[in-house]
């Protein structure tokens, strides 16, 4: 959860949004399948769309 509000602040997104990528990061996994283009700010993903 701490991880998540690290996200959501630096990455200005919202909650929803920043326990997902907080949760890609720390697996490891770079890419995410999405349509949210808010996922594009977050350095460490690399946002797949559908």
């Amino acid at each position: 959860m701490a991880r998540a509000q690290q996200v959501m602040v630096k990455y200005n997104l919202k909650p929803r949004d920043a326990l997902h990528a907080a949760a890609a990061i720390r697996s490891g996994q770079i890419e995410m399948i999405s349509d949210d283009r808010s996922f594009d700010k977050v350095k460490e993903i690399k946002r797949k769309p559908l």
